[in-house]
């Protein structure tokens, strides 16, 4: 079944970006733990978001992109 339109519905899903909720600033000292091996930036979430409205994304339709570094990999239950 064809979508009714040209639009791809997608998500983006960040974790990991910038500081932690209710904190102006990130600890450069906490600790980060994801496959990355560092902690997020906004340009990373922009870099996802760029590419989802690109041509180089039209083939990706009604998909979550996760944008956390490798957290999400890692969590229990996700093997």
């Amino acid at each position: 079944m064809a979508a009714p339109s040209a639009t791809n519905a997608n998500a983006v899903v960040p974790n990991k970006i910038g500081s932690p909720v209710g904190k102006d600033e990130f600890d450069p000292t906490r600790p980060v733990l994801n496959l990355a091996g560092r902690p997020g930036v906004p340009m990373d979430l922009a870099r996802a978001a760029l590419f989802l409205v690109s041509d180089d994304s039209d083939f990706i339709v009604a998909t979550a992109l996760f944008v956390d570094g490798g957290c999400t990999a890692i969590m229990p239950g996700n093997a």
